[in-house]
């Protein structure tokens, strides 16, 4: 790269921009964002920007918490993780919770596939597996970027 003449310039003239990952992250945050009570709603994922863009709360997540045979609500609802995994979790969430005394149970998840190491989470990038909870509708896909937004239903 620093051997290679090469014009900076031209990343600008592109257009590629306006398909890039931050481009989508705020577009995301903004769809959300027009979702009813967003600004009480937890969002799950591995990142706050979406949070920022949807003005919503944030439970962070790296997706290889827990067991690897844990299923999609036990690792929604953070069942099996370790104290560890439980305490770094609260400490990024929005509003942190690092005395652990909230334990926020997610509105949505924003599943990141390039990102995930849980086995039983791959169905997510198929949304029509009939492995994916029935409380979980799904809000967006992008199979290019392995970008998808679930909204959970609880009852």
């Amino acid at each position: 790269l620093f051997n290679d003449n090469f014009d900076w310039k031209d990343i600008f003239r592109s257009h590629d921009y306006e398909l890039s990952t931050a481009n989508e992250v705020k577009e995301i945050g903004e769809m959300l964002s027009k979702e009813p009570d967003i600004e009480n709603k937890y969002i799950m994922t591995n990142g706050n920007a979406f949070a920022y863009y949807a003005n919503s709360k944030y439970v962070f997540v790296q997706f290889r918490e827990g067991p690897q045979d844990a299923t999609i609500m036990d690792y929604v609802t953070r069942q099996g993780w370790s104290d560890f995994e439980i305490a770094f979790s609260n400490v990024e969430c929005i509003p942190n919770d690092r005395y652990n005394k909230y334990n926020p149970l997610p509105d949505y998840l924003i599943y990141l596939d390039k990102q995930n190491k849980i086995p039983s989470l791959w169905v997510l990038k198929n949304p029509d597996d009939p492995n994916i909870p029935k409380n979980f509708e799904l809000l967006y896909e992008n199979y290019k970027s392995g970008i998808f937004v679930y909204k959970i239903k609880h009852e």
